[in-house]
């Protein structure tokens, strides 16, 4: 399981600068914890100055020490994917982030006012190892060989596109009964899904064989529901679900994709296997998401 959670990344401010004595926010690299919500630096973002001093994470119970917030490199990453669209952190404003933070972090506070999602991660001042709680040591951002077992797993046979039986669906259909959806035309039906989450209408299929046999092989609605639901935070599928010309991923059951998707990157206590940082990957994105709300705001 990849562990990357070594060296995190402070969000704070400077008070020298190389154009001359100017408050300025920039990153701490490669911190270590000093004790008592404290932390030490080892080197920051280029051109600034900064005297080896103990900064406070997220207040300051002191009086004289510079507020700084902590991430992991991997972690900050994603929200600069969820900010910019990428992974080039210097696009990212500083100020208007660590001002962001600041308001989110009341006095006596030892975490941001967010929401970090479920399974909802300890909340200690000293971590401790705890069977179950994988998923939060699990590195979120993945690597070549993740994205390998990603193309591995999706262009399995397990995934093609079969040719659906009419005369089975005929028959089914037949002894569903009473079904609400018989009677909507189809132009409802995608209006009723588009409000929906993408787990719910996975739901609603299983609910409805008239709902499921509706959407079951629409792959284009598919298709646009993982790239507005999934591919934001599952970058990986990207190349897989619009491949160039006739290519495998247009013999691709999205649906089945979509299933899947949904299950292994289901974040909760006591998970295992190779796609746990996917699943710490997706809670982590869910606090990135309030984050990037309020910068958006801000930015506008």
């Amino acid at each position: 399981m990849p562990i990357h959670f070594r060296s995190p990344r402070y969000l704070t401010f400077s008070h020298a600068h190389k154009h001359g004595d100017l408050i300025r926010e920039f990153l701490l690299e490669n911190c270590y914890y000093a004790d008592y919500g404290g932390i030490d630096e080892n080197g920051a973002d280029p051109g600034f100055e900064i005297e080896t001093i103990p900064f406070a994470c997220y207040c300051d119970y002191t009086g004289d020490s510079p507020v700084v917030f902590p991430f992991h490199p991997c972690c900050y990453e994603l929200l600069s994917r969820r900010i910019t669209g990428g992974t080039d952190i210097s696009k990212l404003n500083k100020t208007v982030l660590w001002n962001i933070m600041k308001e989110l972090s009341p006095e006596g506070s030892n975490r941001l006012n967010l929401d970090y999602g479920e399974p909802c991660p300890p909340n200690e001042q000293f971590w401790q190892s705890a069977a179950g709680e994988e998923i939060f040591a699990a590195k979120p951002t993945g690597d070549k060989k993740f994205e390998i077992l990603v193309r591995a797993t999706i262009m399995g046979r397990k995934f093609q596109l079969l040719t659906q039986d009419p005369g089975r669906d005929q028959a089914i259909d037949g002894r569903t009964g009473h079904d609400v959806f018989k009677m909507l035309p189809y132009d409802i039906v995608y209006h009723i899904t588009e409000l929906l989450p993408i787990s719910a209408v996975l739901r609603l299929c299983q609910a409805s064989w008239v709902m499921n046999t509706l959407l079951r092989d629409d792959m284009e609605f598919w298709r646009r529901r993982i790239k507005r639901e999934l591919l934001p935070w599952f970058y990986e599928l990207a190349p897989l679900i619009d491949g160039p010309g006739p290519s495998r991923a247009a013999r691709l059951d999205l649906k089945k994709v979509v299933a899947w998707a949904e299950k292994v990157s289901e974040p909760r206590l006591g998970k295992s296997g190779p796609f746990l940082a996917l699943a710490n990957r997706r809670r982590v994105w869910g606090v990135c998401d309030q984050l990037a709300e309020l910068y958006s705001e801000r930015m506008s």
